[in-house]
């Protein structure tokens, strides 16, 4: 699934405000077979939390396809990512959000 770019830092911002760990970078693996996020060896990262239950999550930027546009089925417009913008500002305005 194709998202956003937008969203997606929007998420990463998100977590980061929740004093998540939240890293951006180029993902390669090395000549000695580990995983780096840019300078970061994202090995040594995810065993700061061995024995801990932790939740994954991976998106790209660097998007090679035009995400899939949709229609939304309550007001008709098309839309990129996971829900219409349109209908979802509608919503929280009226929750008194």
């Amino acid at each position: 699934m194709s998202i956003r770019k937008a969203n997606l830092l929007k998420f990463a911002a998100s977590a980061y405000e929740m004093d998540l760990k939240v890293m951006q970078g180029v993902l390669r693996r090395c000549d000695n077979n580990t995983l780096m996020i840019g300078e970061t060896d994202l090995c040594k990262v995810i065993q700061a939390y061995e024995g801990d239950e932790i939740v994954l999550v991976f998106g790209s930027l660097d998007v090679k396809s035009d995400p899939q546009v949709n229609t939304c089925r309550t007001c008709g417009r098309d839309y990129t990512g996971l829900e219409c913008q349109h209908c979802r500002d509608t919503r929280l305005r009226l929750r008194g959000r």
